[in-house]
């Protein structure tokens, strides 16, 4: 009979970390534009640990690691869940996007006479943007023309680069379309700016492998290091 995972991940441990496997889960940002500058200096550390990354909207990497399917997950929304243990990993602004050519600025009572490009339902940028809207004194959130929903993140900015409506997202997705003019951020007067966390998770009561526990002090590293 074959060993269990749990067994042969605590042998690794005992060989200096050179064998192992380790399945990632996260959510759109962190798993497009964080984890895999992460995971690369991992591989370069630990070369005989093979790891699997899945990339899935936030509610989908929480239902996996409930269902023990990931060893560790990064979420950008927290779901009331007793098998789950959440710890900050990043702070993030959610941004309203449009073309170059739109104006700086609109009022929020303007929004709903704009194309918007939304999000999945699952998608923790949805959620949060969504909460701040309903947080207003005008209840603009049932008037939005939400012209398409898009599950990924590159295919929001290039709809929204073609013109084809303003949408939501992260900061961090679009440092490189800011410095090369490709797209703009858009004040909204009345709206205050969105703050939101990235989170790690794991399953409570379930022993953290030494592959994960490798990987968290290289995140760990990384987090002090960006600080500074």
């Amino acid at each position: 009979m074959g060993l269990k995972k749990e067994t042969i991940d605590a042998i690794a441990a005992f060989k200096g970390l050179q064998k192992g496997d380790i399945t990632v889960g996260a959510s759109n940002i962190p798993g497009v534009y964080i984890l895999p500058g992460l995971l690369h200096i991992f591989k370069q550390q630990y070369d005989g640990i093979r790891f699997r990354l899945i990339i899935a909207d936030s509610k989908e990497i929480i239902q996996k690691m409930e269902e023990g399917e990931i060893d560790i997950g990064f979420v950008g929304a927290k779901y009331d869940t007793k098998k789950i243990e959440y710890k900050k990993f990043l702070e993030d602004t959610i941004v309203m996007i449009a073309p170059p050519s739109f104006p700086d600025s609109i009022h929020i009572k303007q929004l709903k006479a704009y194309p918007i490009i939304v999000r999945e339902q699952g998608s923790g940028t949805r959620n949060h943007f969504e909460s701040s809207l309903k947080k207003l004194k005008v209840d603009v959130l049932p008037e939005l023309q939400a012209v398409a929903e898009l599950t990924d993140t590159e295919a929001i900015k290039g709809a929204v680069k073609n013109g084809m409506g303003i949408s939501y997202i992260s900061r961090m997705a679009i440092v490189h379309e800011l410095a090369n003019n490709n797209l703009k951020c858009l004040n909204i007067e009345g709206l205050l700016n969105i703050a939101r966390s990235f989170y790690i998770v794991t399953r409570k009561g379930k022993t953290i492998s030494p592959q994960v526990k490798a990987l968290l002090d290289i995140i760990d590293k990384w987090r002090r290091h960006e600080k500074r």
